[in-house]
């Protein structure tokens, strides 16, 4: 430990200023801290060489310190020394060093509050390992900027806004990539442009996808399900809630009332498989969902209206955030297709499977988007009419065998 003898006496001596009850830092001390936090939010591309070098070398130090050992040896490091006295400390056995230094010392309860306090209210972590700006961002930045070169202030809003539509879509599309796990793209490796791919007759350097495809594998990654077996588990799911369901109304019909049974409740785990990445992002971003709680395991967001008899309609509402309702409103207008990429091939073929579109090319009724509050900024209902053995699929699939009755 010869090598940095000075340093590491420094480090004890701070460390023995604290004890069990928490104090602020010391007028010195404080000035010292400052000068590091300066030096970390700094950027070292400015200066002279020499000076350059310096501060290099005392943020690695500093780094070292809060990376490699823990955030109290950080804030200790900072007090020990200036600036330029840190970046003569030695990296060669620097971790080792530290580290059998401070698993053979006492943690006092008041220096590790006070780094606490300190590494949060500055943001140290993020001072050290800096967050790399992500695409979404990036884009944003550029809307702004570009904006700016707009003169008249009307044009400029229209021109915002309009890209704020594209915004929208795009954190859509990382939200469903996160949902699924993430890229697993793997390191190009030499020659791979022009490696054969044996699965679908194309070299790499043709793999290329659009946005849309992208978008598309984003939302139906998780509905590659099997169709014979969703048909066969729809159809022995169906048959059995039709009879019970069947059963309960004909009873009210005597009594002269009519009802509907309502499921309610739905697992939030097992929406996802059933619904797709573009509706599961948008119940999680709802209103009513963030008023749930992200921990709570059933979630209101999803009901399910059972048919009065055998071989009708079922119909699905889903609460979704008012700009998701927007985007389906016009997918629906425009582009089976779009519509098709929304609801995921499962939900799509049971809207257009079911009788309220039989006879029908676009999807009028079988559909509809309202908005109960009035409000723009609030949550709206879609709703979407399902074929009968689909819709026995869904009930048997995402709601716990629990069914509330409703007028």
């Amino acid at each position: 430990m010869a090598l940095n003898d000075w340093f590491y006496k420094s480090l004890e001596e701070n460390r023995t200023t604290f004890d069990e009850k928490v104090y602020p830092l010391s007028t010195r001390q404080k000035a010292s801290f400052n000068k590091c936090y300066k030096l970390l939010d700094e950027s070292v591309t400015s200066g002279s060489r020499a000076r350059k070098s310096i501060r290099r070398r005392a943020r690695t130090v500093l780094a070292t310190a809060f990376t490699d050992i823990c955030p109290e040896v950080f804030l200790l490091s900072t007090l020990a020394a200036p600036v330029s006295k840190l970046a003569a400390v030695s990296e060669q056995t620097l971790i080792r060093d530290l580290k059998t230094w401070w698993d053979n010392v006492a943690h006092p309860y008041g220096l590790t509050a006070v780094t606490n306090e300190l590494c949060h209210n500055y943001s140290i972590k993020d001072l050290i390992h800096p967050k790399k700006p992500s695409f979404i961002d990036t884009f944003e930045a550029a809307i702004y900027t570009a904006g700016e070169n707009i003169p008249d202030s009307t044009e400029r809003e229209v021109w915002i806004s309009s890209c704020h539509d594209r915004l929208r879509d795009l954190k859509l599309i990382a939200d469903a990539e996160k949902d699924d796990g993430g890229s697993t793209k793997r390191k190009r490796r030499p020659n791979d442009d022009g490696e054969f791919d044996p699965s679908n007759g194309q070299t790499r350097a043709t793999q290329k996808r659009s946005l849309e495809t992208n978008t598309r594998a984003a939302c139906l990654q998780d509905e590659a399900v099997s169709t014979s077996v969703q048909e066969e588990n729809a159809i022995e799911a169906g048959s059995e809630l039709a009879e019970a369901s069947h059963r309960q109304n004909a009873g009210q019909a005597e009594d002269g009332i009519e009802m509907a049974w309502v499921a309610v409740m739905a697992e939030m785990t097992k929406i996802k498989s059933v619904l797709g990445s573009y509706l599961f992002t948008g119940i999680k971003s709802s209103h009513m969902r963030h008023g749930e709680g992200e921990a709570t395991r059933l979630t209101n967001t999803v009901h399910l209206h059972l048919p009065y008899g055998p071989w009708q309609d079922y119909k699905l509402d889903i609460w979704l955030p008012s700009y998701f309702g927007i985007s389906i409103s016009q997918a629906a207008k425009r582009s089976a297709k779009e519509l098709e990429a929304m609801l995921g091939d499962f939900l799509f073929k049971a809207m257009n499977d079911s009788n309220r579109m039989m006879g029908k090319s676009a999807p009028t009724g079988a559909i509809n988007v309202s908005y109960p509050s009035q409000d723009d900024g609030d949550d709206c209902k879609v709703e979407v009419m399902l074929e009968f053995q689909a819709g026995g699929y869904v009930y048997k699939e995402i709601y716990p065998q629990v069914l509330s009755l409703t007028d």
